[in-house]
């Protein structure tokens, strides 16, 4: 099976390690091309983070004192190298009700990051780089049949109810929900009041522009 046909793939069960990895595909390998730092589908070790500096990779191990996100990936051919760092969960809800832990180890990663020593210095320390702070929900829309679409409305408007409330407030925040409709998958975005623009415009260029001229 192809990149593009498992990203396709209609599961038995649509969920959080489905969402993550339509994500995760979307930016690094279909619609553009994010470097890979890490990446932890349920119940995988946290353990090494690659990182990209001088046209080189450096591989970093992670220890358990750093609570780990289920994904990270970083951009370096824009004015600021981009962080994305996301967590993934089977609905939005369960993001609401794990935020404290989310908000801990997102805090933490950045903070790795920010303190990663390469070639005798810290290129990312200082705000040298900026976070993109992503909640994915992925949605079994087949579970509920005719009702999918109020469903993911619903799930769309806690969302947007909530997002400008969810820490690290004072960071660019990006919600994805992640659904299958019939055999594609499809995303809904929802953005902090305080996106930078010129992003937002970004992400909706891959995850619902592309998508739908697919």
């Amino acid at each position: 099976m192809t990149i593009k046909e498992l990203i396709k793939f209609n599961a038995k069960k649509y969920g959080e390690e489905a969402s993550l990895m339509s994500v995760d595909f979307s930016l690094t390998t279909i619609y553009d091309k994010w470097f890979r730092a890490y990446i932890s589908p349920p119940g995988g070790a946290w353990q090494e983070l690659f990182l990209e500096y001088n046209n080189k990779t450096h591989k970093f191990y992670v220890g358990k004192e750093v609570e780990r996100v289920d994904l990270v990936l970083q951009k370096s051919d824009t004015p600021k190298v981009l962080f994305f760092i996301g967590e993934a969960k089977d609905d939005y809800k369960k993001i609401l009700s794990d935020r404290k832990k989310i908000k801990r180890c997102m805090l933490d990663v950045l903070k790795f990051i920010s303190d990663v020593e390469i070639e005798g210095k810290k290129p990312f320390k200082n705000g040298k780089f900026k976070p993109i702070f992503a909640f994915i929900a992925g949605i079994d829309t087949k579970i509920f049949g005719k009702f999918a679409e109020r469903v993911l409305s619903k799930e769309s408007e806690l969302i947007k109810e909530t997002i400008n409330d969810l820490e690290p407030s004072d960071s660019d925040r990006l919600a994805i929900i992640s659904y299958i409709d019939e055999t594609k998958t499809k995303f809904i975005l929802n953005f902090s009041d305080n996106f930078d623009p010129n992003l937002k415009k970004y992400f909706e260029s891959i995850f619902l522009n592309f998508h739908r001229a697919r």
